[in-house]
């Protein structure tokens, strides 16, 4: 017994065509809406600065005889303003006054709101500093304090 072939059979390779069209075009999309919102760049100079990373690696190492600690905490203040207190200590924890800190904002995520600032101090180790960010979210504050001839740099994300 024989069947008579439907009349969708003949359409199926047809089907088969229509569908990888439809994944080029749907990967195409996303091709095009990803090189439209992602310039790529997210440092400047990346390059460069890479090459001089063994250099800030090996000074890393020489300022963590320091022992200096950083304690940062935030506070929210009216108009979107935010206010820092950096607290910094030696290793016996005492208190290093009148050191330079300065420090650079950089947005992981989004380029073009990097900035820089500095901290004022106050008292007892401590330091002020007050900024109002361009945008919420994560940022990664690069930290260098300079004192007697002393560098020491560090890191710190922040959600603000």
């Amino acid at each position: 017994m024989t069947t008579k072939p439907h009349k969708i059979d003949k359409f199926i390779p047809y089907f088969f065509v229509l569908f990888f069209v439809i994944i080029i075009i749907v990967n195409s999309i996303f091709v095009y809406i990803a090189k439209k919102n992602y310039p790529g760049i997210v440092e400047q100079d990346g390059y460069n600065k890479g090459l001089k990373y063994q250099r800030v690696i090996s000074q890393n190492n020489q300022f963590k005889d320091l022992g200096w600690k950083i304690n940062i905490q935030k506070q929210y203040l009216p108009d979107n303003f935010v206010s820092l207190a950096i607290n910094l200590t030696d290793k016996q924890q005492n208190p290093i006054n009148n050191a330079k800190i300065t420090v650079n904002f950089f947005r992981p995520t989004k380029s073009g709101f990097d900035f820089i600032q500095q901290a004022n101090f106050s008292q007892n180790g401590n330091y002020q500093l007050k900024f109002k960010p361009p945008l919420k979210g994560n940022w990664l504050l690069k930290l260098t304090v300079i004192k007697d001839k002393k560098t020491f740099r560090d890191k710190i994300y922040l959600l603000i």
